[in-house]
């Protein structure tokens, strides 16, 4: 077992992003549950001394995070919501750890995407 020096969040969809899907033409084949049950990335940011570091670095980063959330589920931007924080913060939910732990018993491995 091994501390990771990292903070790790997840974005979980709230009602205006499950709203929006389920509006999309292609939306309609998805039930509620099984767009809230879809799997959620971790991102892992750099550690900080400041309580409030993750959602400083949401702040300056939301729009990147927010339009590859939509592109997943549509790519016409045409489509999207206007993209500002207040939205961010009403479509999304932020789920932070400052604690990562690595239970894996092999190397951890990375890579560029």
């Amino acid at each position: 077992m091994q501390y990771v020096n990292r903070y790790a969040f997840i974005l979980r969809p709230k009602g205006p992003m499950l709203d929006w899907i389920q509006s999309l033409p292609e939306g309609n084949a998805f039930s509620l549950a099984e767009i809230e049950q879809q799997d959620h990335n971790v991102y892992l940011i750099e550690e900080s001394d400041k309580p409030e570091f993750i959602n400083d670095y949401l702040r300056e980063n939301f729009k990147d995070f927010f339009l590859e959330h939509l592109s997943e589920w549509h790519t016409d931007d045409a489509h999207f919501p206007e993209i500002s924080y207040e939205n961010f913060c009403n479509w999304f939910e932020v789920v932070e750890s400052t604690a990562v732990i690595d239970l894996g018993k092999s190397k951890l491995l990375t890579e560029e995407i």
